[in-house]
């Protein structure tokens, strides 16, 4: 018998890229996934859960793609409802090869949806004003591997973009720091949570 994806109530964001230790103004301002649980408290009430996939953190001592995809599998319980999965960040950081992420995940993206009843979300990383150019081969590998397991896309590298230019809008970030400001936090949960509603039922 197919297994279906249950309801979304218990969400599980594992992040490189927008709010992982190092990467913002510790306590400056709300991070994505607070705000998330936050936009959801009065008619979904989502439980958020975050893990952070950074090195120096004790979840990753150096970046090691073999060691993120254990995490993930085993962050990834049976009462995870809903993965929001953001990375890129780290592989670029480690001038890893934009083809070899993309071969590592798929790997992760198919130990999810092969292993777990949950909805899987993958989100790319935003247009960084000073590393546009190199982290965009990284988001297009997320659509291509999301594009071909049919699975849903917050495309955040196109939203940062400020019309026409395409060009990366500073507003969403600090100069010092390279995870989104607060508004681009909020930007990033609302349009994660338009995702997730979708996807809800």
């Amino acid at each position: 018998r197919a297994r279906h994806p249950r309801v979304i109530r218990r969400v599980l964001c594992i992040d490189d890229s927008l709010a992982a230790p190092g990467l913002l103004r510790a306590g400056a301002f709300p991070s994505y996934d607070r705000i998330l649980a936050e936009l959801t408290r009065e008619t979904d009430a989502f439980s958020v859960g975050y893990l952070p996939l950074t090195p120096g953190t004790d979840t990753l001592n150096a970046y090691d793609p073999l060691s993120a995809l254990v995490r993930v599998a085993a962050a990834v319980t049976s009462s995870t409802d809903a993965v929001v999965l953001s990375l890129g960040l780290q592989a670029m950081l480690a001038s890893q090869e934009p083809a070899v992420f993309e071969r590592q995940l798929a790997a992760i993206a198919d130990t999810l949806a092969g292993n777990k009843r949950c909805h899987l979300l993958l989100v790319t990383p935003p247009p960084y004003p000073k590393n546009m150019e190199r982290i965009r081969p990284f988001a297009a590998a997320i659509k291509r591997v999301a594009d071909a397991r049919h699975i849903p896309v917050a495309d955040l590298f196109t939203s940062f973009q400020r019309p026409p230019t395409g060009a990366s809008d500073p507003s969403y970030f600090e100069e010092q720091y390279l995870g989104p400001a607060a508004p681009g936090q909020r930007l990033a949960a609302l349009i994660i949570t338009a995702v997730l509603l979708e996807k809800k039922e």
